[in-house]
C-alpha cells in the first residue's frame, strides 16, 4: 500500500495533545523527554497543561506542534513500511524533513524552535494580520491584495480557499474590497503576525545565518516543498526553500495535486494534532482516501 504522509502546521495545537500516546509508549516519553532537555523548558507541561493561550504562542505552539507530529509518526512507522512521499504545510514541512531524516530529531526540534522566536520578534517588530478567503478564485484575491500594495497570498490552501498576509489595515482593506464585489467569505485569523509574506523578511535574514550551519542528509524518501509545490531535489535546495519559505506563499493546493498525479497513493494519512489537512485534502482531491 502506498502511503502520504501530512504534517499539520500552526493553528493545529490544542491542550492535552499527545498525552494518550504519551501514556502508552514508552518511546514516545523518552522523545518528550528529551525535548525538554534539548529546549531547556518544560515544554511538555505546557502541551499537556497548557494554559492555551501559552501553548498558542508562536514560540510554544511550533515545537509543540514538531514534537506531537514526529511523537505520531515514530509510533506510526514501526511494523509499516517507508511512505511513498510526505509533505507538511508550513511548519508541518519540518516534520516531514525529520521524519526522512533530512535532520535528526533534535537539529529539527532546535531549527523549529529558532525559527518561532524569530518569526515572533519580527511580528512584535512589524505587526501584521491574516485573513481566510472562502470562495473566490486564486485570481480574484491576488487581485484585490495588489491594489493595496502590502498585502499577498501567503497560504493556497484549496479551490476557492486562499489566506491572505500583510499589514493590519491593509488586510482590512483587502477584506471590505473583496465583500463590495465578490459572493464569498473573508475570515480573520487569531494570529498577531503576517506570516508568509515580506513583513517577516527580518525573520528570513536571521534564520538563513541559522539553517546554513545545520547538518542535511539525503531523504529516505520524497518530501514535496511548500515554496514550490514539487519534491526536494538536494540539500542545498532544502536550505534555500527552507530560508525562502518564511515570506513565500504555502502551495500546499499545488503541492497535493502533484503529489496525487506522480505518486498515486492508495491514501494519505494525517499525522495528530487536528484534522485541518484532512479537511482540505477532500477539496483538493475529493476522490482521495484520507486517514
Amino acid at each position: 500500500m502506498k502511503i502520504v504522509l501530512l504534517f499539520p502546521g500552526q493553528g493545529s495545537q490544542k491542550k492535552g495533545m499527545g498525552r494518550e500516546l504519551y501514556q502508552a509508549v514508552p518511546a514516545v516519553q523518552r522523545l518528550y523527554c528529551q525535548a525538554d532537555e534539548i529546549l531547556g523548558r518544560d515544554l511538555s507541561r505546557i502541551i499537556f497543561e497548557g494554559p492555551e493561550e501559552v501553548l498558542t504562542r508562536t514560540e510554544n505552539s511550533q515545537p509543540a506542534i514538531y514534537l506531537t507530529s514526529f511523537a505520531y509518526f515514530v509510533n506510526w512507522k514501526e511494523g509499516n513500511e517507508l511512505p511513498a512521499a510526505a509533505a507538511g504545510h508550513s511548519l508541518g514541512e519540518y516534520t516531514a524533513l525529520t521524519a526522512a531524516g533530512v535532520f535528526s530529531f533534535p537539529d529539527g526540534l532546535l531549527l523549529v524552535s529558532r525559527r518561532a522566536e524569530l518569526m515572533a520578534q519580527a511580528t512584535r517588530e512589524r505587526p501584521g494580520a491574516m485573513a481566510a478567503v472562502i470562495g473566490l478564485d486564486d485570481e480574484k484575491v491576488t487581485a484585490a491584495c495588489a491594489e493595496t500594495g502590502s498585502v499577498w497570498p501567503a497560504n493556497y490552501n484549496a479551490p476557492g480557499q486562499v489566506v491572505i498576509s500583510g499589514e493590519k489595515d491593509a488586510v482590512e482593506r483587502v477584506r471590505q474590497i473583496l465583500s463590495q464585489r465578490h459572493p464569498c467569505k473573508v475570515i480573520p485569523l487569531k494570529v498577531s503576525g503576517a506570516f508568509h509574506s515580506p513583513l517577516m523578511d527580518l525573520a528570513r535574514k536571521g534564520f538563513e545565518k541559522i539553517v546554513s550551519g545545520c547538518p542535511v542528509q539525503v531523504p529516505i524518501f520524497p518530501v514535496y516543498a511548500n515554496v514550490t509545490g514539487r519534491q526536494f531535489s538536494n540539500t542545498d535546495e532544502i536550505k534555500r526553500l527552507l530560508v525562502e519559505q518564511i515570506t513565500s506563499p504555502v502551495l500546499w493546493r499545488q503541492t497535493v495535486a502533484q503529489i496525487w498525479q506522480e505518486k498515486k497513493p492508495d491514501s494519505f494519512l494525517e499525522a495528530e494534532p487536528g484534522r485541518v489537512l484532512s479537511g482540505l485534502m477532500k477539496r483538493i482531491v475529493p476522490e482521495a482516501n484520507v486517514l
